[in-house]
């Protein structure tokens, strides 16, 4: 942020000299709001003269610790006594009152970021008054989210912008982010509430304000000064991006932490798809690409839906994510790569997933053998996906010269029709498979957050089918478990984690909810776990019996049902399993 000094304030004696007198920066010691109406446009010499007090004390603010001179004191009892007065004339030259008016060009735009950036970035009494006073916050988000519109032609805009978003990552955390560094598993579940306890009172009112307290139009504006960052640094300082990497985290933890969403803009998220692949072949702007990939990854975790993920597939962001893997070989990405596998229980995702063809090899997802896991199990859904929603009529006497290809689904999703005919036609053969039925793949009761029927009624029928493929699996984790210290003893459950692309299967003690429920139907009674948005949701699926399972897992072995993917599903080694 160093620029010339203004006249006056050339070396550290003079600075020193303004800073003991006792009516120091004399115009910064006026109401500007109390000054006549044709201060406002910005050329008496009360307004210039603030101006000049403005880049002195911020040269000061700038100086303090060089030429091994350390005179923050000094500089702190002259802040803290212009403080009131020094609020105001940052409030009163602010573009917010004069942009768009004939009177813009004259704004000291550089001056106002210097401040804001110095003031935000100095500790001890200058920190403590910046706590109490919320109109700096304001002040600081409507130039951060709007300087594409408040910039003026004078206005050295790299230094400007690199300034106020150092100074916005400042703004958000009460002592800064080190409360999560260092994070172990235990506190993780505390972090919401490390978050919430240091996330400073003033940025999220702030940053919503300057967008009038619509938070999708925030991450809006954030994509339009991101482009136009981007756009800035490219024409100026092409060797330095430090001020577009501030400005991309802060809105990350703004997507993560601060203001995430369950439902973004589709316009948003296809914009930073579109940032990434812009920028990605530009050398020194490929950390940033990676950068902008996180704040996607934070609206995809928020999402409740998957529809950020979808708009991001059918963008192209997996070649995007393969690309910059191969040139940069970041950890960031691995985690990009990985949420793709935890929305695998999401139809409109595995759909986009298989339109695109999508591979989950060669990402940077884990060890080649993991990456190797993961697509095989993405395969293994999109081939149930498939099979679960055929477009076949379920009427066996449709009379269409195309029964395949029928239009109208039923709303339990275990069939479709091609006419409304064939649906009445079918009605007492598909009635038991049909919403409350006693057969097909269906859901009693939801623990958590509700999920979509569609999504509901894939999950519930994922689980069947991994159930009659690894029978004997599931049969062996049982004999595990019974003979485990403590074992599991006769009222269990098996639980299904179908969130990752890699089912798991545990088995488990009932608890007293679970154990009502298994009483009003007898048998194992068989959940299944997904996650979406990072709340945990259990399906109440179905409930079998141990003899069936028992039958089944020895029909499969007659079959010479393959080994592949058996030993990923409880993580036991094949040579322990044993078959009936």
């Amino acid at each position: 942020m160093s620029t010339r000094p203004p006249p006056g304030y050339e070396s550290i004696a003079k600075i020193r000299q303004h800073l003991r007198k006792p009516n120091s920066f004399a115009y910064l010691r006026l109401d500007p709001f109390a000054l006549e109406t044709d201060h406002w446009e910005l050329r008496s010499s009360q307004v210039l003269g603030a101006i000049n007090n403005l880049d002195g004390l911020n040269h000061g603010l700038e100086s303090r610790f060089k030429e091994g001179q350390d005179f923050t004191r000094e500089i702190q009892r002259c802040v803290s006594e212009l403080w009131p007065t020094l609020v105001l004339w940052l409030d009163f030259l602010h573009p917010m009152h004069h942009a768009g008016t004939s009177r813009h060009e004259r704004v000291p735009m550089q001056t106002i970021c210097r401040m804001l950036f110095y003031l935000f970035n100095t500790t001890g009494l200058i920190e403590e008054m910046r706590s109490r006073t919320a109109r700096l916050y304001d002040m600081l988000f409507l130039i951060w989210l709007r300087f594409d519109e408040y910039q003026t032609t004078s206005c050295m805009a790299y230094p400007s912008f690199t300034g106020i978003a150092e100074a916005v990552r400042q703004s958000m955390w009460i002592a800064g982010k080190g409360f999560a560094d260092n994070l172990n598993g235990d506190m993780l579940a505390n972090y919401p509430a490390m978050v919430a306890q240091n996330m400073s009172p003033h940025c999220l009112p702030a940053a919503l304000g300057a967008v009038r307290n619509r938070p999708r139009a925030f991450y809006r504006q954030a994509l339009r000064q991101t482009r136009h960052f981007i756009d800035i640094t490219k024409a100026t300082r092409p060797s330095s991006i430090s001020g577009v990497e501030d400005h991309v985290i802060a809105v990350a933890e703004f997507a993560s932490e601060l203001l995430p969403l369950e439902v973004h803009a589709k316009d948003v998220v296809v914009g930073f798809v579109d940032v990434v692949r812009s920028i990605r072949s530009i050398p020194n702007l490929r950390s940033v690409a990676i950068m902008v990939c996180s704040v996607l990854h934070a609206m995809w975790r928020s999402s409740t839906d998957g529809r950020p993920l979808v708009w991001s597939i059918r963008r192209g962001i997996m070649a995007s994510i393969l690309k910059l893997h191969m040139e940069e070989n970041s950890s960031q990405l691995v985690g990009l790569t990985r949420l793709v596998s935890l929305q695998g229980s999401q139809v409109n995702v595995l759909r986009a997933l298989d339109k695109e063809e999508v591979s989950l090899r060669n990402l940077g997802a884990g060890a080649p053998e993991e990456q190797d896991r993961l697509d095989y199990w993405m395969k293994e859904r999109i081939r149930a996906l498939r099979q679960f929603y055929g477009t076949k009529c379920a009427n066996e006497e449709c009379p269409s010269p195309d029964p395949s290809s029928a239009k109208f689904r039923c709303p339990c999703f275990n069939a479709c029709y091609c006419s409304k005919t064939c649906q009445k036609i079918d009605r007492q053969s598909h009635k038991s498979y049909c919403v409350n039925g006693t057969k097909g793949p269906s859901y009693r009761t939801v623990d958590g957050p509700e999920v979509s029927p569609r999504d509901g009624h894939f999950v519930a029928s994922l689980t069947w089918k991994i159930i009659n493929d690894h029978a004997q699996t599931i049969v062996v984790a049982i004999q595990r478990a019974q003979l485990r210290d403590p074992p599991v003893g006769k009222d269990y459950q098996l639980l299904f984690n179908v969130a990752d692309m890699i089912p798991r299967i545990a088995v488990n003690p009932l608890n007293r909810a679970e154990e009502k429920w298994n009483s009003s139907c007898g048998g194992i009674p068989i959940c299944a776990s997904i996650t979406f948005a990072g709340s945990a949701t259990r399906l109440y699926i179905i409930h079998i019996k141990m003899t069936e399972l028992a039958d089944t897992a020895k029909q499969r072995v007659a079959e010479g049902y393959p080994e592949e993917g058996l030993e990923y599903l409880i993580h036991l080694p094949v040579t322990q399993y044993k078959y009936y």
